[in-house]
């Protein structure tokens, strides 16, 4: 059984041309699919705000009694949000 790309006639032709099955196989192969620099950029910018968040939130957030203080806690957590979205973001761009 062959693995045909789908029902449609004409591509069931294509797919059994070898030449045109090569010429479609090449130009997928020439695409460049790499992420461009800004988004590579911004995720990896995301990943460092991220983890500066969650340690901003576990250094400043915890007090010696183990009670949260409310500010360096929101702060984390804005950070942390700020971080996850950046990353989300340059994933989506790339």
């Amino acid at each position: 059984s062959r693995c045909l790309p789908s029902s449609r006639n004409t591509d069931i032709v294509l797919w059994l041309n070898r030449p045109a099955r090569l010429a479609w196989h090449q130009a997928r192969l020439a695409d460049d699919l790499r992420p461009g620099v800004g988004a590579t950029v911004l995720a990896v910018l995301g990943i460092v705000a991220w983890l500066a968040g969650i340690a901003v939130l576990l250094v400043r957030g915890l007090a010696d009694d183990g009670r949260w203080v409310r500010r360096p806690t929101l702060v984390g957590l804005g950070i942390t949000v700020a971080g996850l979205v950046a990353w989300a973001t340059g994933l989506y761009m790339g």
